[in-house]
């Protein structure tokens, strides 16, 4: 196959010198030397055109011969690139198909992680509403419980506490939707912090003292004083003294003087039994006893007298605790009113402890412990507009 190019530019190249010599335009004859001296010319021309012709030829040749060489390096390079690119193509479309298969993993797993993540927010916004309506109803709990200690033991620092542990976790929390509750937490703290109240363990102290200062009050142990006649009374009574005056002396006649004697002493009788039933009516005097009596205590009776005025401070002292303002007020109020019918008003511990009593009842009259209005009802605002699920 590779040759024939090179036939056919031989061929060619005699054809075109043939060509050339044939058309040489003819001429006249010349002579015979002449006609032998310009064939050898025209040989020698011949000649010189065949072999520039093959020179050119050769030249040719070797130039398509180097070009040939190259164009089929060329070629094979072109195809060792073409089955390169092939390869790669080849290698391209797998990674692509790879690659388009870990994409759609990856959506895939990128939709499983939003879902998963949305479902994340929904129970953490879940769990933070559930966190929130717990804090809640533990803030109201908390508060509750330290007003009523705060009633009980008549101060205000459990409430305070709470409200400062409240404050606390409500901070802590970072919710927007309680800081209506912390400030009026805070309102309630400084109201609370500027109060002024009496303390109940103190008035129970107080009540405690005063219950073991019963045994020292002095009873009425005397009778009252006796009735005031309307007479001279018992030396100036006109029965009394003519009683008690000797009769006079008549001694005219016996008989006369028997008589008298009889009558004398008759009248004595009369007016001794008189003397004595007066006598008797002031002393032991039979009706019912009025609250304002003034009443004589025996020792015997002393004794169950004082154990009930410490039993009805006992008792006053437990009202207290409790928060009953009223019924201790009561009690002492009873206490008072039996010291004051069977004591010794002029004694000096019975006025001590009269002055105990009337304290004490006045400090529990001024007892006013306050309360966290504003922040319970923030509070129960709050869990009414979301309960707990």
């Amino acid at each position: 196959m590779t040759q024939t190019p090179v036939d056919e530019g031989k061929a060619s190249d005699q054809a075109a010198e043939t060509s050339a010599v044939n058309d040489v335009p003819p001429g006249p004859v010349p002579p015979r030397a002449s006609g032998q001296k310009g064939g050898l010319i025209l040989s020698v021309v011949a000649l010189v055109l065949a072999g520039g012709a093959v020179a050119f030829s050769a030249v040719n040749w070797k130039n398509f011969s180097t070009l040939r060489a190259s164009v089929g390096e060329r070629v094979q390079a072109t195809e060792t690139q073409a089955s390169q690119l092939r390869q790669l193509g080849s290698d391209t479309a797998t990674q692509l198909n790879a690659a388009q298969a870990r994409v759609s993993a990856l959506e895939q797993r990128v939709s499983e992680l939003n879902l998963q993540r949305t479902q994340l927010e929904e129970l953490m916004l879940s769990v933070s509403r559930s966190r929130d309506d717990t804090l809640v109803q533990d803030l109201i709990a908390s508060l509750r419980f330290a007003t009523q200690q705060s009633q009980i033991i008549g101060t205000t620092q459990p409430s305070i506490a709470a409200l400062q542990a409240g404050i606390d976790r409500i901070e802590g929390a970072a919710n927007p939707r309680l800081s209506g509750v912390r400030d009026a937490m805070r309102r309630d703290l400084e109201q609370l912090q500027g109060a002024e109240n009496s303390d109940v363990s103190v008035i129970v102290r107080q009540l405690a003292q005063l219950a073991g200062a019963v045994d020292t009050l002095v009873m009425r142990d005397t009778a009252p004083p006796p009735r005031v006649m309307t007479g001279a009374g018992k030396d100036g009574d006109p029965a009394v003294s003519d009683a008690l005056s000797p009769a006079p002396q008549n001694t005219s006649t016996p008989s006369g003087l028997l008589a008298r004697i009889r009558g004398s002493a008759s009248e004595a009788w009369t007016q001794f039994l008189q003397f004595a039933q007066s006598q008797t009516q002031d002393l032991i005097r039979i009706r019912v006893a009025q609250p304002t009596d003034e009443l004589m205590v025996t020792p015997e009776a002393a004794v169950l007298v004082k154990a009930n005025l410490r039993l009805q401070l006992l008792t006053a002292r437990v009202a207290l605790l409790t928060g009953q303002k009223a019924t201790a007020s009561a009690d002492i109020a009873a206490v008072l009113a039996s010291i004051t019918r069977l004591t010794d008003p002029m004694a000096a511990p019975v006025q001590a402890t009269v002055d105990g009593l009337q304290k004490a009842q006045a400090a529990i009259a001024a007892l006013y412990v306050p309360t966290p209005q504003a922040s319970l009802a923030a509070l129960n605002a709050l869990a009414v507009a979301t309960p707990v699920r």
